[in-house]
């Protein structure tokens, strides 16, 4: 009797516990926290619902489990304003709750990825700081909120491109910080990708004088092959010291005392054997004996020179050897390269564009350096960097900045300086001219029966229409070969046509080749008694190109009907 009674209690135990599963309240409540502004996952965001809390994935995914009801839901993050809701939980269902969060201080990184230093800008190249992410436009250029305060490493990257590594980048609140970042052709696909990291003997802030040695301390999986330096700018030309296949450490002295007192900031650039690339950049203080008792004096000349070379191929631009070369070995026509031109020798606005500058000092001036600012409108003026003397009597910048583009003039000063002070600016600007390129017409490649005298004509393709009211000459130098390829006329002119002199007449039935191997577009913009200014746009011989569809094959008349 006992054991009946035992059974039937644990039978409506069982009865009673199956049914709990029938009548449940339960439901769930899943979501995705990103960032406002930029659509970012958010990770280790604090969910809090009722009397629960949980913590988002890598993902930014969050799930919870809750009787069926209201409830306030708080969300927090670090560097973020709280963000609050009520959420209703339905019996047996799954509710669906995201979140996208605003940062509390933002802060805001912009900038190009270019190709190498001062090289094109780079297409869709993926820029990371942290879990916030921008890609590249068709300028190279991205933009970036986060944040404020918070140390992150800036990395891009880009399929069949090597890392790039900006290291400890903060901004502070509603602060914008603009970077130029280089990024190469991976040497081999094999090779690592991740980009190297270094440690330098220089705290942020920390006040340098005299000569001081820089000790660059390097993490990296492949071995680094290049160490550049840099002291107040981010020019290509000049640094402060340089090391090639550099050790893992390295020790670079700077004499301060060639810059000016007050803030100033170190840069440190760094490749590896597959091209990954580091940078740090460390704001430092410049605190020198004041040793001099004048200012210093003026420039003597002040030379400045813009250079457009059309196809970038030694400039670190975008690399176009390929394409070119086998244009050259398929002799495309002059219809063939025109419809696929910009994949073949159209530079990419601002692709091989640099602007430099040259000057000269009387030595007994007291002159420590100079200072060297930009600006587009010559209103606005902006520092771009200090430069300690080339030579003794002599000094030279050279501007690769992204923000340089065709058909804008450019304003530069060089203001010399002294442990006292600074002394008179000295002024130039420079209109950047278009790229271009040549194509050669006539006698077309593989043309026989051609004259003994011909007469040969080629064209230009501007890459953007010059402003009407800048004067340019034109310059050009047109190669002749016979089939043993003896150059038989090298003639410089300044049209787009030549007559074969009757004095240099060609034999009948013989083979010749053709070529424009040079081409120079120029306009003088300043002329004083204190030097020049000129821009220059050229493609040919510089880059070992020639014309594009050149150079063309003919065959001329044998003279019998």
């Amino acid at each position: 009797m006992k054991r009946f009674a035992v059974l039937s209690l644990l039978l409506v135990l069982l009865v009673v516990t199956a049914g709990c599963g029938l009548f449940t309240k339960n439901g769930t409540l899943i979501g995705t926290v990103t960032d406002e502004e930029n659509g970012a996952k958010l990770a280790n965001v604090k969910i809090t619902v009722g009397t629960k809390t949980v913590t988002t994935n890598t993902q930014g995914q969050y799930s919870v489990e809750l009787d069926e009801g209201s409830y306030d839901l708080t969300a927090k993050a670090s560097g973020y304003d709280d963000y609050t809701t009520t959420v209703t939980i339905i019996s047996k269902q799954e509710a669906v709750q995201n979140i996208e969060m605003s940062i509390t201080d933002p802060a805001y990184i912009t900038g190009t990825v270019v190709e190498g230093r001062g090289g094109a800008g780079v297409v869709g190249a993926r820029v990371f700081y942290g879990g916030y992410f921008s890609e590249t436009d068709v300028n190279g250029d991205f933009n970036l909120t986060v944040p404020s305060g918070v140390v992150n490493d800036i990395l891009v990257t880009k399929d069949g491109q090597a890392t790039t590594r900006v290291q400890d980048v903060t901004v502070a609140a509603n602060e914008t910080i603009d970077f130029e970042i280089p990024t190469r052709s991976a040497f081999s696909p094999n090779r690592s990708f991740e980009a190297p990291s270094m440690t330098l003997n220089v705290e942020p802030g920390q006040e340098l004088s005299g000569t001081f040695t820089v000790v660059v301390k390097v993490d990296s999986v492949q071995p680094i092959y290049l160490h550049y330096v840099y002291l107040g700018g981010e020019q290509r030309y000049p640094y402060e010291n340089s090391s090639v296949y550099a050790v893992d450490e390295n020790e670079i002295e700077i004499d301060t005392t060639q810059f000016p007192n007050g803030d100033s900031y170190l840069r440190v650039l760094i490749y590896d054997d597959n091209d990954n690339a580091a940078i740090k950049i460390v704001p430092i203080t410049i605190n020198n004996t004041i040793d001099d008792t004048v200012l210093p004096g003026e420039l003597t000349s002040l030379n400045l020179v813009s250079y457009n070379w059309g196809v970038n191929i030694f400039f670190y631009g975008k690399d176009l050897a390929d394409r070119i070369n086998s244009a050259h070995g398929l002799q495309l026509d002059v219809e063939d390269i025109r419809k696929d031109m910009d994949q073949i020798n159209a530079a990419p606005e601002g692709a091989c564009l640099y602007n430099r500058l040259t000057w000269t000092y009387d030595q007994g001036d007291a002159i420590d350096g100079f200072t060297v600012y930009r600006s587009f409108d010559h209103s606005n003026w902006e520092k771009i960097g200090d430069v300690a003397p080339e030579y003794l009597g002599s000094g030279r910048y050279d501007d690769w900045s992204a923000k340089l583009t065709v058909n804008t003039r450019v304003y530069y000063k060089v203001v010399p300086y002294n442990s006292f002070g600074v002394g008179n600016a000295m002024e130039r600007n420079v209109y950047i001219l278009p790229s271009f390129n040549t194509y050669l017409e006539a006698p077309a490649n593989e043309a026989t029966g051609i004259s003994l005298t011909p007469k040969f004509t080629w064209y230009d393709d501007l890459s953007e229409e010059i402003n009407t009211d800048i004067e340019v000459e034109m310059y050009y130098k047109l190669a002749l070969w016979d089939a043993t390829n003896y150059q038989i006329l090298l003639a410089e002119i300044e049209t787009t046509s030549l007559d074969l002199p009757g004095a240099n007449a060609l034999a009948p039935g013989g083979i010749y080749s053709w070529d424009i191997s040079y081409s120079e577009m120029f306009t003088l913009c300043e002329l004083d008694e204190y030097g020049y200014s000129y821009a220059l746009s050229a493609s040919g011989e510089y880059d070992g190109t020639g014309s594009v569809n050149g150079e063309f094959v003919f065959t001329t008349t044998t003279g019998l009907q």
